[in-house]
């Protein structure tokens, strides 16, 4: 099976179209994934034939071949089984049309939303998702009231990768949704999509019980940077869940607030190297009053992680006074790692 993936041997493309045709059908799935792995053009023929195979399970996995498909063809026999009787053929196919980009299969994703199986629907709202192509967002909108968790799930994130405006009064209304995982996932497509309108909502999930929840809220709200976030973003630095104080760290980069840059300061200083680096990236984006002097003394930090990214911080900042000690650090610092991030910003700080 891996010779025939990988072999150039213009005798084992000819095998492999026989192949289709044996009776065996895990011989007929074998010669249809190296087919499709081999993505040699004369092949495709034979592989699109096994589209319309007798057995199930060889239409299922010549779909998920003609993923690597770059023949219009391969999208036309694709869509042909998204009628298919079988729902894996169905999901299968779904999933392979996920990787084309052909203006028919917009058209074809948004027709399986009202599939009778679930995982079609899913693979479908994804597919529409990652299309680029607004006339996904109202059947997506509409389709939002799913009674699948998972397909609800992801026609959230799928309104979130398509930005979708339009879409934020219902992505606001599944914050409510009686599923964890579609909560937290509302909470993220609304920061994909930006729209201030969200920003309430968010702020009010900032006291959800569930850390998850209050994770994807605060990433959120970082992404849309309203002022009104500022002040409960600093306050979750103190938050019990460390991946909210990691995010909201992250968060605070994205305020031109003196407040955001004090409390980022603060953070620098402690000892958790995670938490360090993320503030030492986050200051190098608020640029605040103190934030050089601070990155400064990073430089002497324990950590390599810590000082190397302080290093590549300064580099941006353009001030002269970070020369010094990044020429120091050049020099005495144990860690080869640091002294090129050093040698680096020097450069960028125009010394030598």
């Amino acid at each position: 099976d891996t010779l025939w993936r990988i072999s150039d041997d213009p005798r084992v493309l000819d095998a492999l179209v026989l192949a289709v045709h044996d009776p065996a059908p895990q011989v007929r799935i074998s010669a249809a994934m190296s087919l499709g792995f081999r993505r040699d053009p004369k092949g495709e023929p034979a592989l699109i034939e096994t589209t319309r195979d007798s057995d199930e399970l060889v239409r299922a996995y010549a779909a998920s071949a003609l993923a690597y498909s770059r023949d219009s063809a391969a999208v036309t026999g694709l869509i042909n089984l998204l009628g298919d009787r079988s729902a894996p053929v169905r999901s299968s196919a779904a999933m392979a049309l996920d990787q084309k980009a052909d203006p028919r299969v917009a058209e074809a994703l948004i027709r399986r939303l009202s599939d009778e199986d679930a995982t079609v629907r899913r693979w479908s709202a994804a597919g529409l998702g990652r299309s680029n192509d607004p006339r996904a967002i109202e059947p997506l909108i509409e389709k939002l009231d799913d009674p699948d968790d998972s397909v609800r799930e992801r026609i959230a994130i799928s309104l979130g990768e398509l930005k979708a405006a339009k879409a934020v009064k219902r992505v606001i209304m599944l914050l409510g949704d009686s599923s964890r995982n579609v909560r937290i996932e509302a909470a993220t497509a609304l920061g994909h999509i930006g729209s201030t309108q969200a920003v309430e909502p968010l702020l009010a999930l900032l006291s959800d019980k569930d850390g998850w929840i209050r994770s994807s809220a605060v990433e959120s709200l970082g992404r849309i940077a309203d002022p009104r976030a500022t002040l409960p973003l600093i306050d979750a630095l103190n938050d019990p869940f460390s991946r909210v104080v990691l995010f909201a760290t992250e968060a605070l980069g994205n305020f031109q607030d003196q407040r955001a840059t004090d409390a980022l300061i603060k953070v620098l200083a402690k000892k958790d190297v995670v938490l360090q680096v993320e503030a030492a990236k986050s200051l190098g984006r608020t640029r605040g009053v103190g934030a050089v002097e601070a990155l400064i003394g990073a430089l002497r930090d324990s950590s390599p992680w810590v000082r190397a990214t302080a290093a590549s911080t300064l580099a941006d900042f353009g001030d002269s006074r970070a020369l010094g000690p990044l020429q120091k650090l050049i020099v005495d610092d144990p860690s080869e790692e640091v002294r090129e991030h050093a040698k680096v910003a020097v450069l960028n700080l125009g010394g030598k």
